[in-house]
């Protein structure tokens, strides 16, 4: 079975999962690395590209959203930030629908 699986962080940041039923790995540990150089180095980046034997994964953040891509080690490295770039963007606005308002905010 597949669905969204939603958690929130230690930052309180809300964390969401879309997998299948035993693809979980992948996402939770582009999580950790996204929150751990966010929370150790305070330095703000776009994305980050991380290269495997077995793949290539690419984190970065949208709406308070940690958004995960994975893809084969033959895809190239620009075509795979093209389409993280346009899915982020694309995946923005509703992303956001999803946060709770704030206080001064109507509905």
């Amino acid at each position: 079975s597949s669905g969204i699986n939603a958690e929130y962080g230690h930052t309180g940041c809300p964390i969401a999962q879309a997998v299948s039923e035993g693809e979980k790995t992948p996402g939770s540990i582009a999580t950790y690395i996204w929150k751990t150089h966010c929370h150790q180095s305070g330095e703000i980046v776009e994305y980050i590209l991380v290269e495997c034997e077995k793949g290539k994964v690419i984190v970065g953040s949208t709406a308070q959203y940690v958004l995960c891509m994975c893809a084969r080690e033959t895809v190239e490295s620009g075509i795979l930030t093209t389409k993280f770039a346009a899915l982020r963007d694309f995946l923005k606005p509703a992303l956001e629908s999803l946060l709770p308002k704030k206080k001064d905010e109507k509905s």
